[in-house]
């Protein structure tokens, strides 16, 4: 079993063949802006072997809100979000 601790799906037309494809493996999908965090969170429902990190990319800081900021607060809990990420200092 391979662990991928860090993946992006979101550009994927065929994203339900890919994942099938790597069933037998663990998939950390990271939300990097709104957007890709709630399509983190769906993927992770969705699929047994799919978790998420979620959060904000420094490339998107100035465009939060105090909503985008609460759906990530609200979201921690859920069993399926195993972190907060993509953040960092952006270079």
């Amino acid at each position: 079993m391979l662990i991928d601790t860090h993946c992006h799906l979101d550009d994927y037309e065929n994203i339900d063949k890919v994942i099938n494809n790597m069933k037998n493996h663990i998939i950390i999908v990271s939300g990097v802006s709104t957007a890709t965090n709630i399509n983190a969170i769906k993927l992770a429902n969705k699929y047994t072997n799919i978790y998420a990190t979620i959060g904000i990319h420094p490339e998107f800081a100035d465009d939060y809100t105090d909503e985008d900021i609460a759906f990530i607060e609200k979201n921690i809990t859920n069993k399926k979000v195993v972190g907060i990420g993509e953040v960092g200092l952006d270079y």
